[in-house]
């Protein structure tokens, strides 16, 4: 073998080398990008925190609780089951109060300091099962269409619980029994 063979074999080595190296630096640099940033749960949740704080990621928030729980409940319906027959032409408009109300209710509780501490709690829990995705690890973890969502549940309840107690429906119910008062124990008797 000639010194002439042996340096164009080492051209072309140097050269599917260099290609290689080419293929590979990116795919490198991503890889080290998401293990630092994205599969590390503190950098993850430093990211995500502020994102409670922006009006519009709340009022999108607020808009899909309170549709979702008016999706679930037919409050004119109820109201009209409740009414008495004078008064189950306002059932529409009780339903419209208790919307606005219930919207109303979950952003006050998105723009407390408590939210803020669920949403990291939630992203902390929610980064998990993304890792569990993302390493192919996840057995009960659930990607919708390709999409990690987080359930509201948890804000669902919390702003129920910071708004209309369930003496409210009570109540309601007992209105059309003919009771005048409240269920006992509820603070400042609306009855």
């Amino acid at each position: 073998m000639t010194s002439e063979a042996k340096g164009y074999r080492h051209h072309k080595l140097v050269v599917v080398l260099l290609v290689v190296a080419c293929v590979l630096a990116p795919i490198a640099g991503t890889a080290i990008w998401i293990n630092n940033q994205v599969t590390k749960t503190d950098r993850y949740v430093r990211t995500v925190k502020p994102l409670a704080a922006d009006p519009h990621i709340q009022a999108a928030i607020a808009d899909n609780v309170t549709r979702t729980l008016f999706a679930k409940v037919d409050v004119a319906a109820r109201a009209q089951q409740v009414l008495p027959d004078r008064a189950k032409v306002f059932a529409p408009a009780i339903a419209n109060a208790l919307h606005g109300f219930v919207r109303n209710t979950t952003m006050s509780f998105l723009a407390s300091d408590q939210f803020q501490r669920l949403w990291v709690e939630l992203n902390r829990r929610s980064h998990k099962q993304l890792n569990k995705i993302l390493t192919g690890k996840g057995k009960l973890v659930r990607d919708t269409n390709g999409r990690v969502e987080i359930a509201l549940a948890p804000v669902l309840d919390r702003s129920l619980m910071s708004g209309p107690r369930p003496w409210v429906l009570e109540w309601m119910a007992s209105r059309r029994r003919q009771r005048t008062t409240p269920p006992a124990g509820v603070p400042g008797g609306c009855g």
